[in-house]
């Protein structure tokens, strides 16, 4: 079983994450170049950042008793250490998913512009809904300077944790070129499973439980973050997949499968 310190890891309950209140830095941007100052980090050994959030899936369909399926919350420290670059952030963390999983100063790491998540000396793939930098892999790079009401599009070539491989627009709604913040949505579509989606789940029908099996469609998605100097300072995504569940008992019913998340700023530090 993958547990992710990150976001919403399948698998796992979640251990959201929101920036705290000291800052990577501001980022020196190259010449004529519009975007580093807003998508790089500079870490600073012996800052402590702080996070919390939540997330929640729920199954719908016609004849179906309310499903809500692994909600959470969770909150989270980080402290950077010796060694950190703006692709390659070491840490080590203190975090907990309320009633579920709790670990006290565990080695971190995030590798590859946040692409590569490792944890407790275990590496994988990091494909949670948001991270705590913004993801080349999610976000793009655009060419040219930031600008209110630019857009670009980018492809997800992997399946992630709410949707499957797609396209998604890109918008910026606003530009802080003094705090090196950007405002940006994001709304993509594609088909097919989310990453290391169930294909089985338990829903509730006249108040019995049933097992069913779970297949997946055309899933839409959007939201909305705030990003400072490459780090996320606060994302909220909503996902929206077609579902078909069935089973010998159970029939076969078309519906949805709904999944939110938020994360946010937190100004203090969380004891353990």
């Amino acid at each position: 079983m993958k547990v992710s310190v990150l976001m919403l890891v399948s698998g796992f309950p979640v251990l959201l994450l929101c920036a705290g209140t000291h800052s990577f830095g501001q980022t020196k941007a190259a010449a004529g170049d519009g975007v580093s100052p807003y998508f790089t980090v500079q870490p600073h050994p012996g800052d402590t950042l702080y996070y919390i959030g939540f997330r929640t899936m729920a199954l719908s369909a016609p004849g179906l008793d309310h499903s809500i399926v692994d909600p959470s919350g969770s909150d989270a420290n980080f402290k950077i250490l010796p060694g950190s670059t703006p692709d390659d952030l070491k840490m080590t963390t203190s975090a907990r998913i309320e009633g579920k999983f709790q670990v006290e100063n565990a080695p971190y790491e995030l590798r590859d512009h946040g692409d590569t998540e490792c944890f407790q000396g275990k590496c994988y793939p990091e494909h949670s809904a948001t991270a705590m930098v913004a993801k080349a892999s999610v976000w793009g790079l655009p060419a040219g300077p930031l600008h209110r009401g630019m857009s670009w599009t980018t492809d997800i070539s992997y399946a992630w944790e709410f949707g499957p491989p797609g396209k998604q627009t890109i918008r910026v709604i606003s530009v802080d070129a003094e705090d090196g913040t950007v405002i940006l949505t994001r709304d993509g579509e594609g088909d097919g499973p989310r990453d290391q989606a169930g294909s089985t789940s338990t829903v509730m029908k006249g108040g019995k439980p049933y097992t069913v099996s779970v297949k997946r469609g055309h899933t839409h998605w959007s939201g909305k973050a705030i990003i400072e100097h490459g780090l996320i300072v606060s994302d909220e995504c909503l996902s929206d997949a077609e579902v078909e569940l069935s089973s010998p008992e159970f029939g076969t019913v078309r519906g949805r499968e709904r999944m939110f998340m938020a994360i946010m700023q937190h100004p203090e530090a969380f004891e353990y």
